[in-house]
């Protein structure tokens, strides 16, 4: 199974400023934990993204990250961190929060394109999230991710992303950030 992310920058006028697209290398620890306690029925005991230790439901919103709008604690993420990926990691380094104050962006609902696509030996789906900036200044991110549920209360970080280089959005604009997760035969 192969991740790519893409980001893209435009201005409060649609004007494309940057757009990046790149090979993750990124599935954390608590991917793999929560992929294995729902194959085998067997809860596992997965930080979240406060550090602290859960049992994950096996039976109920297992993986969801379908985080609605204002929601920042499910789905698509993004953060100002500029730490090197590890495995071990539970959440972003630095997360903007939602909003429109000052170093906020404003989160739009987390989207997952589907049916999956085929072509030829090669199935893939689309994670995507859309953040606003409405806090009056610049907003720069550098890294990004997608938070899961463990439970219905308690997500955990399984996917995180330190860009290439730092992507500035300024006041008006904003940043879609699309994952693509692809199976090939």
């Amino acid at each position: 199974m192969n991740l790519y992310y893409e980001v893209i920058v435009k201005d409060r006028y649609g004007k494309l400023l940057a757009h990046l697209k790149q090979p993750a290398r990124s599935w954390l620890k608590q991917w793999n934990q929560l992929i294995y306690g729902g194959m085998s029925g067997v809860a596992q005991s997965v930080l979240d993204t406060n550090g602290i230790n859960r049992t994950q439901s096996v039976t109920y919103d297992l993986l969801n990250i379908l985080g609605l709008a204002g929601n920042a604690s499910l789905g698509v993420v993004a953060g100002s961190g500029t730490d090197l990926v590890t495995i071990n990691d539970y959440r972003l380094q630095s997360q903007v929060a939602h909003g429109v104050g000052a170093g906020q962006l404003a989160y739009q609902a987390t989207e997952i394109i589907y049916p999956p696509s085929r072509s030829g030996p090669e199935c893939s789906f689309q994670v995507k999230r859309i953040f606003v900036n409405g806090s009056g200044g610049v907003i720069s991110v550098n890294e990004i991710g997608v938070y899961g549920a463990i439970t219905s209360s308690y997500p955990a970080c399984i996917i995180r992303d330190v860009l290439v280089g730092t992507v500035n959005i300024p006041d008006g604009g904003s940043i879609t950030v699309i994952y693509r997760v692809k199976a090939v035969a």
